[in-house]
């Protein structure tokens, strides 16, 4: 019988751009029908966090999102060198490299070696005069500082010599590349000959892009303001602004700015970042946002659809309830 458990794991910072691109890939997944472990989601409240990281270095495909911060987290590098000891690494590892990880030149790669290295001298040094008795647990951190010291040159020399195309081209395909590795590494049919034709693109999409090209080429115009008509009034869920690089930029508004019917809740914003792209606000409160490169057509399509899509995914409205107007109005 085969094994039905989940077979894809993760590992990765939390936190920042890596958090970001574990919820996209995320979504991915699921959207591909392949199973995958998360330690926010399957740890649970009082799990063994040792235990769990080292069931992710046992995985049979872990995808490694790898970034400045994780080289230097305990944690997370506890999780590759568990994942390094095996034979067959090569084949279980699936990296994502974002831009700050300094794999890719040697003097960084031994800046790294260094850190751990002054790590463990720190902490060495804390050491002396206390009773051993006293050190329980501390010399196991010791230890592990030793162990990542010892592997990380090889482990960023592998990573290093492995092609694992940018975040970009990644987000550009909704991880194609990656989803299609991962079904050959867990013997996982592809789809691809089944796949279903795409969806017609809403009219509310067509509408709202055409008005936004309309926007874009009027200098009086501010922006363009996405409102919900109900029986009573005109509710304002987003704004979209153009930006001095030829960018669109939309705010959604934040659950303070709205009637307390139409507030969600934080999982449902949170699938915004998973699903259609938006940036999380960096402070409780504040406005989930929606950028684009500078815009053409294509974009300006693109852009126009994500955005109606995610105001009728996260306020559950249909789309002939949806209006927008220049501003200002």
């Amino acid at each position: 019988m085969a094994d039905a458990r989940p077979q894809v794991y993760f590992s990765y910072k939390w936190g920042g751009e890596s958090e970001r691109i574990v919820d996209q890939i995320a979504a991915a997944l699921t959207e591909a029908g392949i199973a995958f472990v998360r330690d926010k989601v399957d740890l649970g409240y009082k799990g063994r966090i040792s235990e769990f990281m080292e069931e992710i270095g046992r995985g049979g495909a872990v995808v490694v999102v790898i970034c400045d911060r994780y080289l230097r987290s305990p944690n997370t590098m506890f999780e590759l060198v568990q994942i390094g000891k095996s034979r067959d690494v090569h084949d279980r590892i699936f990296p994502v490299v974002l831009s700050d990880a300094g794999i890719y030149d040697a003097v960084l790669r031994l800046g790294y070696v260094k850190f751990w290295e002054d790590k463990k001298r720190a902490l060495s040094d804390a050491m002396r005069g206390v009773d051993l008795a006293n050190l329980q647990g501390i010399t196991d951190d010791l230890n592990l500082y030793d162990e990542i010291r010892d592997e990380i040159a090889g482990l960023t020399a592998l990573l290093k010599d492995m092609n694992t195309l940018t975040p970009q081209m990644h987000q550009d395909s909704n991880f194609a590349s990656l989803i299609d590795s991962l079904r050959q590494r867990l013997g996982v049919p592809s789809q691809a000959a089944r796949a279903p034709k795409p969806e017609p693109v809403p009219q509310v999409a067509l509408d709202l892009a055409r008005d936004l090209e309309t926007m874009m080429r009027d200098a009086q115009a501010e922006g363009l303001m996405v409102h919900l008509t109900t029986a009573e009034d005109r509710i304002d869920l987003a704004c979209v602004a153009t930006c001095a690089d030829g960018s669109l930029r939309c705010a959604l508004a934040s659950d303070g700015q709205l009637p307390t019917k139409l507030r969600t809740s934080a999982g449902a914003r949170l699938a915004l970042v998973a699903k259609h792209g938006f940036t999380a606000p960096g402070a409780e409160g504040g406005e989930f946002t929606l950028q684009t490169e500078p815009a053409n057509r294509e974009v300006v399509a693109a852009f126009a659809r994500q955005l109606a899509g995610a105001l009728m995914m996260v306020y559950r409205v249909d789309a002939d309830r949806l209006g927008w107007r220049l501003l200002p109005d």
